[in-house]
Order: C-alpha cells, then structure tokens, then sequence
C-alpha cells in the first residue's frame, strides 16, 4: 500500500511543458519513482493521487499472485514419485496391499495416476512407515516436497 506521495517539478523544457518527478513510499519502505511531462492541462495532485490508487492496487494484486504461488504445489510424475522408492520400498508397497486396504487404495491411485501431488502421497506414506514397511527417514525423503 502507497503510505505517501509527493513530487516536485523540473525546469521547464524548451517547449514550455515541465518535468514532474513523483515519488511513491510503500508501508514496506519501498519507492517507486514515475517521471512525466506537465503542460498544465492537468491537476498535478489528481495524478499524483491516481498514480498511489495505481501503485496500491498493483502490489495488492503482485500480493495476492504471490500467495497463490507459494501455496502452488508442483506434482511430480508417476514415475518420478516411484523413483523416491529403492526397489526393496517398493516390493515391500506392492506385498503390503495385498493385506492392507489402505495402502492398496493408495497403491492404486499411485497406479492409475499421472501425476502425483505429496499432500495426496502423504498419508500412504505415513501408512506404510505405520506398517513398518518404510524407516522414519525414509520416509521423510520419500514424502519430501
């Protein structure tokens, strides 16, 4: 959000118009500086005031683009999350869901799936490691982002 703007004036050109310079401080401290030519047609506060509403609401919206990305998770393929397993992990899955419902349904889903998103992987994984077919570490790497 733009907390302050001021500007002030160049010299004038040699066409009679004249430089404003504003400056645009941000409640994060930062500035923004725009520069442009006045020919006294214009309400030099009314820009100044329209540039902050402009600065206010693209940050509001890089803000919000932000957010969304950083909440984004990437998935990885099938076989790039069936990469994370040693061959041994992976038997040891597959010979699991055939006792355990839990692990099959997640076996099957991981099966059919194109691509794999770990806040979905996660609880087969935590299944696994409770059925004692996957380490503690392991499998922390394997359910790792």
């Amino acid at each position: 959000m733009i907390v302050a703007s001021t500007f002030t004036e160049g010299p004038a050109q040699a066409d009679g118009r004249i430089p404003i310079h504003e400056l645009h401080v941000a409640d994060d401290g930062r500035e923004f500086k725009r520069t442009w030519l006045w020919d006294g047609t214009l309400n030099v506060g009314m820009v100044l005031e329209a540039a902050a509403e402009v600065f206010t609401q693209t940050l509001a919206d890089r803000k919000a683009a932000l957010l969304a990305v950083v909440g984004m998770e990437v998935p990885y393929t099938n076989y790039e999350f069936i990469d994370r397993f040693t061959a041994q992990e992976y038997a040891d899955a597959r010979e699991a869901a055939e006792a355990d419902i839990h692990v099959a349904f997640f076996m099957k889903k991981l099966d059919s799936s194109k691509a794999v998103y770990m806040t979905l992987a996660r609880p087969g994984i935590a299944r696994l490691l409770q059925l004692g077919k996957l380490t503690t570490e392991r499998a922390a790497v394997i359910g790792a982002d």
